[in-house]
This record gives C-alpha cells, sequence and structure tokens, in this order.
C-alpha cells in the first residue's frame, strides 16, 4: 500500500525525527506501507526551513547591530545575508535528501500537468482549489492532488476493489468533504480517469489513523506471532503443517547434501563424507518467527527453524584416521563394510530460513520458500 503524506504530516519537522514520521518508518516495513512525499512536499519543506532561517538571522543581525552600537573601536562584521541562506539551504537539502533515503521514503516527481486544464479548475473554484479566490493559494494543493493521481492505475478486473494509495492529511478544507472522506469533485476525476474512486482512500482524522489503523493493525499482527510461537497455528494457518511440508526428506537431502556448481566441493558436508544419506529426521524447532503484511494486504510469515538430522555415510578408511579418529561424535557403524570403506554415522543440526505468504486472515497459504542458512556439527 502506497502511503502519500502532505506537508502538515512533517509540518516543522526538518529532520524527520518527530513522533509522527518515527512511528510511521518503525510500522511501515511491518505493514506493508510504501512511504511517499510529492516532490512539491519537498519543496515546501525545504521553503519552511528558509524562512526560519530568516527570522533567525533576523535576531541575529538586531544582535549585531545591538552589539556595535555599544563598541567604541572595531564592529562586529555582520554575516552575509545572501550567501549564507544560500549555504545553508544546501546543505540541508543534501540533509533532507539524505534522511529521506534512510527513512524509505520516496520523493515523487513533479506530474505531468495539463495546465489549460488546471487553470480552469481554478477559475472554476473546484477542488482542491478554495471555494473563495485567495491571490496564490491552491496551486500547491493542486499539484499535490496531481501526483496522487499519477499513481493511480486504471481498473484492470471487475472485481480489482483493492485501495491503491492513503493519502494522509490535515488539510480536509481542500481534499475532503463534511464527512471527512475524499471530495466527491476528487473521486469524479478518478473514475475519469478510469480508476475506481475508492483507489485513493483520504486519511484526514491523522490522530484516529494511529490510534487505529497503525497501532492495532501492529497489535494484530503482534497477536498473530504470538499465537504462531505458542501454539503454533492462527486461523487456517499450521505452522508445524508446513514446517513438515517443506522440511521433507527428498528437500533435506537434496539441499544438504548440494555442492558448489564451480568446484564440485560439498556445500555443508566435509568431502570425505561419501554417498551420504540420511537416517533419522528430528521434529523442526521454531527459533523465530516474524509477522508482517505485505502491500498487497497479504501476509508474509518468516521463520528461522532448526531440524535435527541423523546422517550415514560411508568414510574411506585412511580418512576416517586422519580426520575423524578423535571426532567423538562420528559413530562407526560397520568397521568391515568392505576393504577399503566403513559405515559411519552423526548428528547434524540445520538451521533453515523459511517463508508464507498468505491471504490477509491467514486463510489460505499462497506461496512458500525454504533456503539451507547453515549444517551445524
Amino acid at each position: 500500500m502506497k502511503l502519500i503524506l502532505d506537508t502538515n504530516i512533517i509540518h516543522g519537522d526538518f529532520f524527520l525525527q518527530g513522533p509522527r514520521v518515527s512511528k510511521l518508518c518503525s510500522a511501515a516495513p511491518k505493514l506493508g506501507y510504501e512511504l511517499m512525499i510529492p516532490e512539491v512536499v519537498y519543496d515546501e519543506m525545504v521553503d519552511q526551513y528558509r524562512r526560519e532561517l530568516e527570522k533567525h538571522f533576523a535576531s541575529y543581525e538586531r544582535l549585531v547591530s545591538l552589539t556595535n552600537r555599544a563598541r567604541s573601536g572595531s564592529v562586529v562584521k555582520k554575516l552575509d545575508k545572501v550567501s549564507f541562506l544560500q549555504e545553508r539551504i544546501i546543505e540541508y537539502q543534501t540533509m533532507f535528501s539524505t534522511r529521506l533515503a534512510d527513512l524509505k521514503i520516496r520523493v515523487i516527481p513533479y506530474p505531468i500537468v495539463d495546465i489549460k486544464s488546471l487553470v480552469s479548475k481554478e477559475l472554476l473554484r473546484k477542488k482542491p482549489f478554495k471555494e473563495v479566490k485567495e491571490q496564490g493559494v491552491g496551486y500547491r494543493d493542486a499539484l499535490i492532488w496531481e501526483t496522487v493521481k499519477s499513481l493511480c492505475r486504471p481498473q484492470e478486473e471487475l472485481i480489482d476493489e483493492c485501495c491503491q494509495i492513503e493519502f494522509l492529511t490535515d488539510n480536509t478544507a481542500d481534499f475532503a468533504d463534511s464527512d471527512g472522506n475524499l471530495h466527491s469533485t476528487l473521486a469524479e476525476e478518478l473514475k475519469a480517469k478510469g480508476c475506481l474512486e475508492n483507489c485513493v482512500k483520504l486519511i484526514s482524522n491523522v490522530q484516529e489513523f494511529f490510534e487505529t489503523q497503525i497501532d492495532r493493525e501492529l497489535e494484530n499482527l503482534d497477536g498473530i506471532k504470538n499465537a504462531l510461537q505458542d501454539k503454533g497455528k492462527f486461523n487456517r494457518f499450521n505452522l508445524e503443517q508446513e514446517l513438515d511440508s517443506l522440511l521433507n526428506k527428498d528437500f533435506l537431502e537434496k539441499e544438504v547434501f548440494d555442492s558448489d556448481f564451480d568446484s564440485g566441493e560439498p556445500l555443508y558436508l566435509p568431502r570425505y563424507y561419501e554417498e551420504p544419506s540420511i537416517f533419522l529426521i528430528d521434529n523442526p524447532v521454531t527459533q523465530e518467527v516474524s509477522v508482517r503484511r505485505l502491500e498487497d494486504e497479504s501476509v508474509l510469515i518468516e521463520v528461522a527453524a532448526s531440524i535435527g538430522l541423523t546422517l550415514d555415510f560411508f568414510v574411506f578408511i585412511p580418512d576416517y584416521y586422519n580426520y575423524l579418529e578423535n571426532d567423538k561424535k562420528v559413530d562407526v557403524i560397520n568397521w568391515n563394510w568392505n576393504e577399503h570403506f566403513l559405515l559411519a554415522e552423526r548428528s547434524v543440526t540445520v538451521q533453515t530460513s523459511l517463508s508464507f505468504k498468505t491471504t490477509p486472515s491467514l486463510g489460505k497459504t499462497l506461496s512458500s520458500e525454504c533456503r539451507i542458512v547453515a549444517v551445524q556439527f
């Protein structure tokens, strides 16, 4: 889900360290949100910073002036205002861009717009332009809305009713109707583009959004995680059954006994373990579970699990005395398999990483995959 932030959501938070941004950026990976700001929001933040600097620079100039009035000799030389502001703005833009990248907030470039259509909307006082004209007011809001629209894709299927974008803004006057929903004029623009009018969800009650949609969803995901860790299942998703299905003998033999493509050397077992096979498989042990929601609202369950194996294998007799004679974990089953080889066994622990993609309520597993992380002897 794309979550687009209006300027008023981060207003005054020049270094993006406030509680709103911190909570969103922390929750986004778990909730499947892709955080974005329109480029016009980026420019508005830079302009806010410039005006803040100018305000404080005025205080600095008054301080220098007052100091010089009290001095009988040399005077304090003022900084050049223009060059000072230019240098500080360049510094801020670099810092702000870096901070956005670190927080994984994507800047959406200015959209290509039909200027004549935009002017027509302004003259007719259509949303998001204000109903009572104020000189120079409304164009940036219009560009923000055009940016939101630029990311909407036309309806592909009759059953395609999924919200594509959530637009978070405190500006109910220009984007919302009396109920706080997306204004009908803006919804009609989506329909004219071939999109469903509900492909954009306007979130105008920001406090409620954080309390319900963010906090409650995080709580729900924690509930799923705790249920999987404590009981091994949630709704129709049974973690034990899923692990047994993936960590079967065929998979384990293929992966644990695999060799490097280039060298031909075994990836996990010593090269002197010849013709290994799995004699016994223990039950998998879940070590860690993480749960997060993906952009399409499906749920991704990631599991770290270990499984114990008992292997039997042949060893060339000279290799046994060279490498394994002092290894107390290797048991020789048959010293005289033939004149050249003996038969041995040992236990290993296989560390695995598994992932499962499920429907939103964990009613059905859509896909799964597993990989070997390590084999511990």
